[in-house]
């Protein structure tokens, strides 16, 4: 499990169903790409020539494909990632957006989480990380980062109003005053300063961005995906996410608890192998 193809522990392949292989996902527009390697669901922004600009399509899009996942034995983990060689995400598509009229956001302004599963999430960041780009980006569980990236919040620049469940989270991760001191100014950061604030988990050159995102997901993989899904609603209910609750997140740990997968793991430890986890 999580193994590259040819190594992986027969053992796991038995009892915890894993398929090797590559396997395409049909999406809604081709603005969205999305396939299944390993355990891990991949979903690529697929707008190169735009920077990915997101649109009101993407956002639907993605939402299609999380909301299959969520119930699919065979994604443990998502890692989102953008397309082309200059950005994950260079912000909303302020293209569709009528300039003559008022009282109109962009797309995903006045939506809630975008990246919304109760899988984790990984953001593969390299370049361009800018507004409704970030704000996607924070709706991952983990952020690695490219050391190319550039992270921005031009709501203040724009005359716009940065959604609050952005706020939010950017409060949450990198606390008051600098989340004030991005708003506020709307200038630029690096990946560097960016994983100093808390912003991003990890930097890495770029050349290695792809092989590292991919061990960590690897790696998450091999857990228990119901310890995953009760980390993931806990941790969500703690900082007060919206649909998120303290009664559904003990429930998820309390099931952990009376598992065959912890029953598994128990034994797995006694007996020095690795575990062949099932989800049940």
């Amino acid at each position: 499990m999580g193994r590259r193809r040819g190594n992986a522990d027969p053992l796991i392949n038995d009892r915890a169903g894993y398929r090797s292989g590559v396997r395409s996902v049909a999406t809604s527009t081709e603005q969205i790409q999305a396939h299944v390697d390993e355990w891990v669901g991949w979903v690529t922004l697929n707008r190169a020539d735009k920077r990915n600009a997101i649109s009101e399509e993407m956002f639907a899009s993605i939402k299609e494909v999380l909301d299959a996942w969520a119930t699919d034995d065979e994604v443990r983990v998502v890692v989102v990632r953008g397309a082309g060689d200059q950005a994950f995400a260079s912000g909303a598509d302020l293209g569709q957006i009528d300039i003559n009229t008022t009282g109109y956001p962009p797309p995903g302004a006045r939506k809630g989480m975008t990246l919304t599963i109760n899988k984790p999430v990984i953001a593969m960041i390299h370049g361009y990380c800018i507004g409704g780009g970030l704000m996607v980006a924070m709706d991952a569980d983990i952020r690695i980062a490219a050391d190319d990236a550039v992270f921005s919040i031009p709501a203040g620049p724009l005359g716009a109003g940065y959604p609050l469940i952005g706020v939010r989270k950017l409060v949450t991760l990198v606390g008051h005053a600098q989340a004030s001191m991005l708003l506020f100014t709307g200038e630029r950061i690096d990946a560097h300063i960016a994983e100093r604030l808390g912003l991003v988990n990890k930097t890495v050159p770029k050349v290695h961005l792809e092989a590292a995102t991919k061990a960590l997901a690897s790696r998450i993989a091999q857990n228990a995906p119901l310890s995953l899904a009760a980390a993931k609603a806990a941790m969500s209910a703690v900082i007060d996410l919206p649909g998120s609750s303290l009664e559904h997140a003990q429930d998820l740990v309390d099931r952990c608890w009376v598992s065959e997968d912890f029953v598994e793991g128990r034994a797995a430890f006694g007996e020095k192998r690795t575990p062949g986890f099932i989800g049940r």
